[in-house]
């Protein structure tokens, strides 16, 4: 059977490209989101980060699907699953 054929098309995520440069980062922010939803203003605050900052990790934790966001108030998506996935469950994805 022709490849092609065979291959699921996924929708881009209507969110912004992630432009975070790091990726331990996004995973010490899911880190601390599984311990407490967050707003904007306490995620740049805990990284000293300019607010514009803060949306480039939240977004590319949003694109990835492992952060949801409610209001102004950013939180773990794997919480309902009652554990916090491994940094190597995360990467598998």
């Amino acid at each position: 059977m022709n490849e092609s054929l065979r291959t699921q098309i996924v929708r881009e995520p209507e969110i912004p490209f992630p432009q975070a440069d790091s990726f331990r980062r996004i995973i010490n922010l899911c880190e601390l989101l599984n311990k407490s939803y967050l707003t904007k203003n306490e995620i740049t605050a805990n990284y000293y980060f300019d607010p514009r900052q803060s949306n480039y990790y939240t977004d590319a934790g949003r694109y990835l699907g492992l952060i949801g966001a409610f209001n102004d108030t950013f939180k773990l998506y794997y919480i309902e699953l009652g554990h916090m996935p491994s940094k190597n469950d995360i990467v598998d994805m």
